[in-house]
């Protein structure tokens, strides 16, 4: 996955003004204040730990450039490797213009309605260590003592590896219950994702005259409850995060 031409251009022109500051002690010490830090794809475990962390703190967003150091040195121009840097000021700049791919844009449009705590950009960092897989979300479920993570679309065969080997690694690293979903901008899809597709014969979605968004599962009696899930487990996973990603305030589940 790269960033477009834009990504260049956008970043050239930050960096021209003076607003952006490069390498990772610079922007480890300055990062009160900053809006966006960008790290490289190669930062190891424990210096991402520290630097989500410290972004938590001081309120600053995270996003990972896909490729190396190298790459991203290139782009800011630098003829060293780059492993992350920080833009202090986001007045007069579209900061959307950064990302190429629609996940990105998608992914940034998320972060700024969705608070991550700590731990969760931490299980995030784990869980992508682990698996190689991209987690676009993290949830943290205690009522249901499992976490969350919502990936990149066709990238579930790399979370969870032949028999299960790589998912079964991930939950002995994070100690909890993991549970996987592939993410899709169709709130039809995503429903689907959530709930198994083989499992589902209908999605319908309505709204009511006062915004009120419903959707309506439709499964074989047979199967419904494999699709609720045990005490409504997978029921409640699909309600949070269709509320979560697409406002829906209802969810059901019927048999026809």
């Amino acid at each position: 996955m790269e960033f477009n031409k834009e990504f260049s251009k956008t970043l050239q022109d930050i960096i021209s003004t003076q607003k952006c500051i490069i390498g990772s002690k610079k922007t480890l010490n300055e990062i009160k204040g900053g809006k966006l830090l960008l790290y490289s794809s190669h930062l190891n475990s424990y210096n991402l730990d520290e630097v989500l962390k410290l972004s938590d703190e001081h309120s600053v967003k995270t996003v990972k450039y896909p490729g190396n150091s190298l790459n991203l040195g290139k782009i800011c121009g630098k003829p060293f490797r780059v492993s992350m840097l920080l833009i202090k000021s986001s007045e007069n700049i579209d900061l959307n213009q950064i990302f190429s791919d629609t996940d990105h844009v998608v992914w940034w449009c998320l972060r700024e309605k969705i608070k991550l705590s700590y731990d969760e950009l931490s299980l995030m960092s784990m869980f992508q260590s682990v698996t190689g897989a991209t987690a676009k979300d993290c949830i943290i479920d205690d009522k249901m003592d499992r976490v969350i993570f919502v990936i990149n679309p066709g990238e579930m065969g790399l979370a969870i590896g032949k028999n299960g080997v790589v998912i079964k690694k991930a939950q002995n690293v994070i100690k909890r219950q993991i549970e996987v979903v592939e993410y899709s901008e169709d709130p039809q899809s995503f429903i689907k994702n959530i709930l198994n597709p083989g499992n589902i014969n209908d999605v319908r979605l309505t709204e009511k005259l006062d915004g009120t968004k419903i959707a309506v599962v439709v499964v074989d009696p047979k199967k419904k409850s494999v699709v609720v899930g045990q005490n409504g487990k997978n029921a409640e996973k699909a309600r949070l995060l269709v509320k979560r990603y697409f406002e829906i305030n209802t969810l059901q589940i019927i048999s026809n």
